[in-house]
Parts: C-alpha cells; sequence; structure tokens
C-alpha cells in the first residue's frame, strides 16, 4: 500500500531545510503524478507518495525542473501509475538543481568558457581609434592621467588571463575565450561545463547575467586583485594560482554556493521590454560617435529609445506583461536618468499599501549585493553615528529618565563622554546589520533621499521583503540592472520584483585549507564566487 506524508521523511532521502528553502538531497528518479484526487510526487523506489500541497517550496522546484529542463517530461492525469512519466535527475548522479547539494560535490572540467573583461587601457583605446600610440598617450596625459600605470595594469590582466589559460591547457581542459559583452553567447554557454571569469565583480555580473542553465557554476579569477576589490571572486591568492582552486574542486574541498537573483516581471508597453546595453551606450557617448553596429544586437542604444518627451496618448492595447530576460544578481536600480530630477514612483511592499514616494532612486538587492551598493547607501559614517550618539546622550540619563533643564538652560547631568571606540563599534555593528547570506531569499530595499512632507512620504526607508510592486510615475527614468543591462521605465510601466529558487545561480565556495586557523574547516569567508 502507498503511504501519503506531509512532511519530508527519512524514508524518502529527502532533507528540508525550511531556513534556507534548500533540499539538500533528493533521490535521482521521481514521478510527477496528477489525479483527480492527487498531484505530487511518486518515488518508485519506496512508492510513497509526497503531496505539492503541504510541500510549497518543492512544488515550485519540480515545476521549474519541469518547464526549463526537462523538455522530454510531461504530467500527466489518470488514476493508472502507468500512465505517469518519470523525470529524470539533470545530469544523472550530479547536483544540477536548486536546492540539491551533494555531501561530497565533484567539479571535473573538461570545457569551460572564460569571459575576459575589457580593461581601462582597450576602452580608452576605443575612444581614440585611429590614433597612434604616442598620440593616445598625450590625450591621456592631457587629462592628468597616467598613461604608464593604465597600460601596466592592462598588461597585468593579460598576464593573469594567459596564465588562466596555461593551467587548463596543462590540464586537457578544453577553453573558448570571449570577451565581456561581446561573444559572449548563450551557445557558449550551453557548450561549457563551466564560466571562468577574468577580471573583476563587473565582469562576474555580467557573464551571470546570461546564464539560466543550473547546471552551470560560475568561477570568477580576480585578474587584478591590488587594484579591484569585490566579493565575487576567489581569494586573491588563486589569481596567480588557479591550479591549486582546480585542485580543491577536483578533490570536493568545496560548497555549492546558490545565490539568489531577483526575477523582474515587467508590465507596460513594446519599449519597456526593449534591453539597453549600459556599456555600448557609455562607449557610443565617449566616443561622440554613433556604433554603426552592436556586438550585441538584441541590445539597444537608450538615446535610440527616448527621443522626445512621450506623448499624451497612450496605447492601452499594447499593454503586456512579461519577465525580463535579465536577472539581477546584485541589485535592481530605478530612477530618473538626470541626478538632478526627483524620481516619482508607488512602491507596494509585499502585503502592505502602496506608497507614492519621491527620492534619488530605489535600489534593491540580494544577499550578494549586500556588501555592493546597496551597503553604501545603507551605512552611515562616523560622524553622522557619532552626532546620533551625541544626541542620546544629551536626551536620556543614565537612569533612562530625559534630562531636565534649569532657568538658564543647561542640563542638570554630565554628559557622558563618547569614546572613539564605541564610535567605530556602533557604526560597524549597524553596517554590518544590512548584509546577509547570498542564499537569502529576501530582498533589501534602500531609498535614497526621500522626500517627505505632507504629500510623499516613506514609512521605511530600508528593510527586506519578499516581494515588491512599483508603479512608475516618471518621465524618462530606467530599470537598471546589476549595473549592465537597462530598461525604459517611465511613467504607467509597473515593475514585480520577487525571488524565485529556480531562478539561483550556481557558484562555489572553497573550503580553507589551513585547518589549524580554521579548525572546524569552514569555507573561507571572502570566498563569494
Amino acid at each position: 500500500m502507498m503511504q501519503t506524508i506531509g512532511h519530508c521523511s527519512p524514508k524518502l532521502y529527502l532533507a528540508v531545510n525550511l531556513q534556507s528553502n534548500l533540499l539538500h538531497r533528493i533521490v535521482t528518479r521521481f514521478t510527477v503524478l496528477r489525479t483527480p484526487r492527487f498531484f505530487g510526487l511518486l518515488l518508485p523506489s519506496s512508492g510513497t507518495k509526497v503531496p505539492f500541497e503541504p510541500l510549497n517550496q518543492f512544488s515550485r522546484f519540480v515545476s521549474s525542473i519541469y518547464t526549463r529542463t526537462m523538455s522530454n517530461a510531461a504530467f500527466v492525469h489518470g488514476n493508472d501509475w502507468k500512465e505517469t512519466t518519470h523525470l529524470n535527475h539533470v545530469n544523472g548522479t550530479s547536483t544540477s538543481c536548486l536546492g540539491l547539494e551533494d555531501e561530497n560535490p565533484v567539479l571535473n572540467l573538461k570545457q569551460v568558457v572564460i569571459v575576459g573583461k575589457m580593461t581601462r587601457y582597450e576602452f580608452e583605446k576605443h575612444r581614440f581609434n585611429g590614433c597612434t600610440e604616442d598620440e593616445f598617450r598625450q590625450a591621456v596625459e592631457s587629462r592628468g592621467s597616467d598613461y604608464d600605470s593604465l597600460y601596466a595594469q592592462h598588461l597585468k590582466h593579460i598576464q593573469t588571463l594567459s596564465s588562466i589559460k596555461d593551467v587548463l591547457s596543462e590540464r586537457g581542459i578544453e577553453y573558448k575565450v570571449c570577451t565581456r559583452g561581446k561573444s559572449h553567447t548563450v551557445d557558449l554557454i550551453n557548450w561549457a561545463d563551466a564560466i571562468i571569469t577574468a577580471g573583476g565583480d563587473g565582469t562576474f555580473l555580467s557573464a551571470a547575467s546570461k546564464i539560466h542553465d543550473q547546471s552551470k557554476p560560475v568561477i570568477g579569477i580576480n585578474t587584478n586583485p591590488n587594484r579591484s576589490e569585490g566579493h565575487l571572486c576567489l581569494p586573491t591568492k588563486y589569481s596567480t594560482n588557479l591550479g591549486k582552486a582546480l585542485d580543491k574542486l577536483a578533490a570536493g574541498q568545496f560548497r555549492w554556493l546558490w545565490r539568489r537573483r531577483i526575477r523582474i516581471t515587467m508590465t507596460g508597453i513594446s519599449d519597456n521590454f526593449r534591453p539597453i546595453h549600459n556599456g555600448d551606450m557609455l562607449r557610443s557617448r565617449m566616443s561622440n560617435t554613433a556604433l554603426s553596429s552592436l556586438d550585441e544586437p538584441e541590445y539597444v542604444h537608450r538615446h535610440d529609445i527616448i527621443t522626445e518627451v512621450p506623448q499624451q496618448s497612450y496605447n492601452t492595447s499594447g499593454i503586456r506583461s512579461q519577465v525580463l530576460p535579465v536577472l539581477a544578481l546584485n541589485e535592481v536600480f530605478i530612477g530618473e536618468s538626470l541626478a538632478a530630477v526627483p524620481s516619482y514612483y508607488e512602491l507596494k511592499i509585499d502585503d502592505h499599501s502602496s506608497e507614492q514616494q519621491k527620492s534619488s532612486g530605489l535600489c534593491v538587492c540580494t544577499g550578494t549585493g549586500s556588501t555592493a551598493w546597496s551597503y553604501n547607501i545603507c551605512r552611515l559614517p562616523e560622524s553622522a553615528i557619532k552626532r546620533v550618539l551625541e544626541l542620546a546622550a544629551q536626551n536620556v540619563s543614565v537612569n533612562g529618565l530625559p534630562h531636565s533643564a534649569d532657568d538658564n538652560g543647561s542640563k542638570n547631568c554630565k554628559i557622558p563622554e563618547l569614546s572613539n571606540k564605541l564610535i567605530e563599534q556602533v557604526t560597524h555593528s549597524y553596517s554590518q546589520s544590512y548584509i546577509y547570506e547570498p542564499d537569502s531569499d529576501d530582498m533589501l530595499f534602500s531609498v535614497r533621499d526621500p522626500m517627505q512632507n505632507r504629500v510623499f512620504t516613506c514609512r521605511q526607508c530600508n528593510g527586506f521583503a519578499k516581494k515588491l510592486i512599483i508603479r512608475s510615475r516618471c518621465w524618462d527614468a530606467a530599470l537598471c540592472i546589476d549595473g549592465e543591462v537597462s530598461f525604459t521605465f517611465n511613467d504607467g510601466a509597473v515593475a514585480t520584483l520577487e525571488m524565485l529558487p529556480s531562478d539561483a545561480l550556481r557558484t562555489v565556495q572553497l573550503l580553507e585549507d589551513d585547518t589549524n586557523s580554521n579548525p572546524e574547516n569552514k569555507p573561507e569567508q571572502t570566498t563569494m564566487t
């Protein structure tokens, strides 16, 4: 007789971590069964039925496999068990979907794509295309920039990139090289076992934006750690020793780190769905010439879209809702294109009522992005913390009661002296309170410079949410994803932000070698790839 259960049983080899919404282990074959009275999983090995109803996270996870990965699988109707169709575990015995985590993961690479960055030297050369090297040097130095330093950083990147290729060749790993924002295509991603980024966090974000296959891990190498500080690449010691990192991957000395990403569902007209590649637009404007052709024809320039103030007529018949093709690994920023123009929008946080706001823009980040731009938006400088503590000391006595003032206006109690150490500790604690785990399903929203008056309010300048709905009231605004791609977001457009398990990015976190300095053999905290 088949047994129906409500939650996971040890017999099912299922372990659900409710805190992180991860499924750590799962049998390699299962059946999706739909009958008039039941919709869930059938585990052939034990004949046990697992209904979807009590396992909402599991239901969404299986649905993601069904709709995106297993094209030959099908849900079935009927009462006969033989009419069911098996869903095979992706990649056989290896973990390849969110929530699946091997106890002893191993990553043996055979084919990889290396996504390299465009160095500042190359970017500047593009601006002065056609100049000789001496002319280029003069142009750079005329702006007060250091040509020699610019060229040295370029050579450092080229050297590290060459070293990466040598290490892969020595190990018999086939590789293909492409440049960020150029030949980095979906076909290349499909060909590779993994993606190695060679650059900094920006290159990592650019590469990740095109990855929707959860079986493809992304590994970041910082090619110039002395000039670039980030959190997405491997620790800097691996920048010149990729071989050691590959040895760890082959030996299973790592864990999978599933970085959650923000999915954006846009509701609007056709212009709202045309992606704008920010890098191409910047290069075009700085060179003061329009690019005759784009490396990625699906991206267009913002000035090609917005040529005049929107007309009063609005074709409501063309309004539709659609999930944008790019997921946000770091953050989504919504605001007017001109920094001096206030951004006007309506914000709805989870199940709360919407609120009209005017501000310098809205930033919504993931746990991964909580150490990036969002961190600097939320944090307060020591001078501000010091002032707050001073005001608190002036208004609260030792016993927690307000101070009283005498006839001369002086306080009756002496204000305690604030030590620099206390100010540093409070500043650090406050800043750290806005940093959280990359695999968290919470989004952190931050309203920049909110306007507060009788018309516009901001009940909460920053906080955590599961779902955000933003309706634009802007004139010339953009919704920018990871600083890489933007979408027009003018009056009437609506963006719904949420994070789904099926959208997470597979990355690795290397384990520490030195057991003396790390007796519990915990993953390196700085290894966030």
